[in-house]
């Protein structure tokens, strides 16, 4: 709500229609600012020590599910990568396990393919604490592509 009180006094209509049209021209697809120097890359997620899925999170995804489901859609769930560092901080706390056990209950409750391990990338990889630079990207799509299309 504090963002709609603030667009009261401070709209943001003609901004929000630059980054409307810059991202319908990218069909889609936003561009951030990436960095070359990323060190220890970790997601906000590496500080917790458990994974609680919100109810929201789960009935969300058991609605896409039964969604795809009911229209003969085929469905691979898959997870995006994470920096190497912040990878192991989550498995050693044990919300990696937490996380991957949450994934594999969607496969154990319906007939879907579902992928629950977080791949692992490299520093170099990254953008930011959490997406892909173009490096990234494109490992990652050659690896979907190998995994789904050979």
């Amino acid at each position: 709500m504090k963002r709609v009180i603030s667009s009261l006094s401070s709209p943001r209509t003609s901004e929000n229609r630059k980054i409307y049209k810059k991202s319908s021209e990218a069909r889609g697809r936003m561009f951030g600012a990436t960095r070359d120097d990323l060190k220890n890359v970790e997601p906000p997620e590496s500080n917790e020590e458990h994974f609680h899925p919100l109810a929201s999170q789960t009935y969300y995804m058991q609605k896409l599910i039964e969604t795809c489901l009911e229209h003969h859609i085929p469905l691979h769930i898959e997870q995006a990568p994470m920096g190497r560092y912040g990878l192991a901080k989550l498995k050693a706390s044990g919300y990696l396990a937490e996380y991957e056990a949450y994934m594999q209950s969607f496969a154990d409750a319906y007939p879907i393919d579902v992928n629950p391990i977080i791949p692992g990338y490299e520093d170099d990889e990254f953008g930011d604490v959490s997406h892909l630079n173009e490096k990234g990207q494109i490992r990652f799509t050659e690896e979907l592509r190998k995994k789904y299309f050979e």
